[in-house]
């Protein structure tokens, strides 16, 4: 991820209060998801939660006010709730954009995007965020990440999964320096947990 360019650019300010996402990839042997999303909802810096299907099964999004404290939080009462997943971290970049997953949202989609090596993860970024200009679905949002293997999260909110795919196609695919996409999709009526599906 190329932090640095950010840097250099003053588009960073420090990553505390530290906004952090978990992709639940995999679960203990005999552990289901859904106990461990509710378990993980009631945790402390917990501010939405949800099971999704696609390259992920669970994902929650987590603000606490120091880095230390998230780590504390991993290692403990995160830890027992069952997450076994890697973290991502947020890097603020695009203040007057939400970050990924803070909107309200009945279907979601949350797409994880790995720009190519010509390509700026910040110039993807603006491009993504001129792509869904004039937008009429119920969120868009945006976020510079730490992670393995991807530098942008987005998250699209829509009335139905049809304008999911359209926006995914059609915005998120047309932007140049993209290299690779991963989606996972959930309908957040009935499912998120911790905040309400309106964060």
């Amino acid at each position: 991820m190329h932090i640095e360019e950010a840097g250099r650019r003053g588009l960073m300010e420090g990553i505390e209060p530290v906004n952090a996402y978990v992709f639940i990839e995999h679960l203990d042997p005999g552990a289901r998801i859904r106990p461990v999303l509710k378990s993980l909802s009631g945790q402390p810096g917990v501010e939405f939660v949800a099971q999704f299907v696609g390259s992920f099964v669970g994902f929650g999004r987590v603000c606490v006010d120091t880095l230390a404290e998230l780590q504390d939080l991993i290692a403990g009462d995160f830890w027992e709730s069952g997450v076994r997943s890697s973290w991502s971290i947020v890097i603020p970049t695009w203040p007057d954009i939400p970050i990924a997953k803070k909107g309200g949202s009945d279907f979601c989609a949350l797409v994880r995007i790995a720009t190519s090596g010509s390509g700026n993860a910040i110039d993807v970024g603006q491009g993504l965020i001129d792509a869904f200009a004039g937008w009429n679905g119920q969120h868009f949002g945006v976020a510079l990440v730490s992670g393995k293997g991807y530098d942008l999260v987005v998250s699209i909110a829509a009335d139905s999964t049809e304008q999911l795919v359209e926006a995914i196609f059609d915005r998120v695919r047309t932007v140049s320096g993209i290299e690779s996409t991963e989606t996972a999709f959930a309908d957040l009526r009935n499912n998120a947990i911790g905040g309400g599906h309106g964060n």
